[in-house]
Parts: structure tokens; C-alpha cells; sequence
């Protein structure tokens, strides 16, 4: 099962549409973590709105249009989708691994940094895209890319934009 993830667009979709036409035959869902969700949500309702789309509110959004986190339950692997400004992720991933633990999830989609991340920690695969249309000095504007093979294992890609 692939999952196409994107995080921190800020109202820039530049190529977004394009992007989401390459995968919407491949992905069997799209996660957007925070900082302008609606951006992803417009685009896939006019490509492919069959697929679907698991939105999450970041620091820049309006508050109350979307949940500040969700679990999402995908072939009985629970995945915890949040923005991370709510646990500090700039500063470490320390407070969102115990959260995460507590909630006792097998993965956590996060943004915010706009660095992209993709590690296993702790049992817990921990996944960031990056930032679609800011990224950080020291790295490109990126997306994701995860799959989960039939015995349940994560792994992540960062696709460069």
C-alpha cells in the first residue's frame, strides 16, 4: 500500500496538481500535515476525489476547519497524523515519542520543521515530508512517499520537488 504525504505547502501549490495526477492511480490515500491543508484538499476533490485525503490543522491554519490531530487506522496499523508544533518537534522529537507511545500508534505523520525525516525510533516509524513550498536553507522543497508492505512495515521516501 502506498500513502502520498505533504506537509507545509502555506498556500503555494505550484506543480501540487501535478503531482497528485502522477500518483492518484498509485496512492491509496493522501495525508496532508498542517499549514494550509486546504491547498491538497481543492486539488484532490477535482483528480481523484475516490482517494482519501486525511487533513490536519498546523499552526498557520484556521482554527476549527480541521482536527490539530487524528489516528488513522490502515491495515491494522494505527498512524497518528498531527502537525508537531503541539509537542515541539523543532526542538527534538522526544515529547511527540512519548506521545506517541502513549497513544500507543505504529507510525506518526508529522510536519512543521519543514526538514523531511524518516526514521524508525523505538518501535515507531516516524515520518516528516518536509515542507511542499518553504524548505529549510539546508534542504529542497520535498513530498513523501510511504508504503506499507503486506507484513505491515513501513518505509518512507523524500521525492525532491
Amino acid at each position: 500500500m502506498k500513502l502520498l504525504l505533504i506537509s507545509d505547502t502555506h498556500g503555494k501549490t505550484n506543480g501540487l496538481e501535478n503531482i497528485i495526477d502522477k500518483y492518484k492511480d498509485e496512492v491509496s490515500a493522501v495525508f496532508h500535515m498542517g499549514d494550509n491543508s486546504s491547498d491538497v484538499e481543492s486539488i484532490l476533490g477535482a483528480i481523484c476525489p475516490n482517494v482519501p485525503a486525511y487533513l490536519v490543522a498546523g499552526n498557520c491554519d484556521k482554527p476549527g476547519r480541521y482536527p490539530d490531530e487524528k489516528i488513522v487506522e490502515i491495515n491494522g496499523k494505527n498512524i497518528l497524523v498531527l502537525h508537531g508544533h503541539f509537542v515541539s518537534v523543532k526542538s527534538s522529537l522526544n515529547l511527540l515519542t512519548s506521545y506517541a507511545q502513549g497513544m500507543g500508534v505504529d507510525a506518526v505523520f508529522f510536519g512543521h520543521t519543514h526538514k523531511p525525516y524518516s526514521c524508525i525510533h523505538e518501535g515507531i516509524f516516524f515520518f516528516n515530508p518536509g515542507s511542499y513550498s518553504i524548505p529549510q536553507i539546508d534542504t529542497n522543497a520535498s513530498y513523501g512517499i510511504v508504503e506499507i508492505d503486506s507484513n505491515g512495515v513501513f518505509s518512507g521516501e523524500i521525492i525532491k520537488k
